[in-house]
């Protein structure tokens, strides 16, 4: 796969069967960007996050978290997230960070099955703070606090472990996420306004059963609806579950800071240089 440096949230990826339509396309897009994109083996798995705080290669502060809903579907930035059990990963970002005296947060991606028998691969550090720091937060693992703390007075204080299981969300982008992954295939819009219609009319007139029909002739070319509906289903049992990242009572203008970020990745594509830097 071909990866571009500086970017986020899974932009600048694409992926290749054979070396040679790899290379050449390489050789492209090394004309055009600054920095030249990395080339990357593919690895099986699911994308993790660990999140970290060093200073001289000791690590501090830590905890690690999945993106079990993303926006696409196919692999992008998180839109729903749950914290898990960091283990895995330790060992190998800790050896990193020695080597080379770390001081600071970091977000360092791997890719792993899941299975406690497979090693989990180290595909990217980011050097700076990370798109899921709301989850970090919590999970009680308040990274910014603990950071201005370190440069401030030279330690941090005590840090419990990360709860394990939490879950945040991102308001209409997991659900958007969710929708494109359930009905993945294509659909027939001008049979689906019709049936949509019809399915109005089937539940004002109580027809429970032939609304439900209608529905489903909606998405006439979705081969699993049965599946599709599952799907939803469990990402709104998770959603339930879930922390609103925009819907914070205590806090509420810290909505207008996420509002800014997400705001540079729908118009530009990346994120502010002032989150970047």
């Amino acid at each position: 796969l071909i990866k571009a440096v500086d970017e986020v949230g899974g932009r600048g990826i694409e992926f290749f069967d054979n070396e040679i339509d790899m290379t050449a396309r390489a050789v492209e897009r090394m004309q055009t960007e600054n920095p030249p994109p990395l080339l990357q083996e593919q690895t099986p798995g699911e994308d993790y996050c660990l999140t970290v705080l060093y200073k001289e290669g000791e690590l501090l502060a830590h905890m690690a978290y999945h993106n079990i809903q993303t926006m696409p579907s196919d692999g992008a930035a998180g839109a729903m997230r749950e914290t898990i059990d960091d283990t895995p990963f330790l060992e190998i970002a800790n050896k990193l960070m020695a080597e080379i005296n770390w001081t600071g947060v970091a977000e360092i991606d791997f890719m792993w099955t899941g299975d406690p028998k497979d090693t989990p691969h180290l595909i990217e550090v980011n050097p700076r703070f990370w798109a899921g720091l709301f989850q970090s937060v919590e999970s009680g693992i308040d990274f910014p606090w603990l950071v201005y703390h370190l440069y401030a007075y030279g330690f941090v204080p005590d840090v419990n472990e990360a709860v394990v299981g939490t879950k945040t969300r991102i308001p209409v982008a997991w659900a958007a996420g969710a929708l494109s992954e359930a009905f993945s295939e294509d659909i027939d819009m001008e049979g689906a306004q019709k049936a949509w219609r019809e399915m109005l009319s089937d539940v004002k007139d109580g027809e429970l059963n032939n609304a439900a029909h209608s529905l489903k002739t909606a998405f006439a070319k979705i081969t699993n609806f049965e599946g599709a509906i599952d799907l939803l289903r469990s990402q709104s049992r998770h959603a339930q579950e879930a922390k609103s990242e925009l819907m914070i009572k205590d806090d509420p203008l810290s909505s207008l800071g996420v509002f800014f970020v997400l705001s540079s990745l729908i118009r530009h594509g990346k994120l502010p240089p002032e989150i970047k830097s």
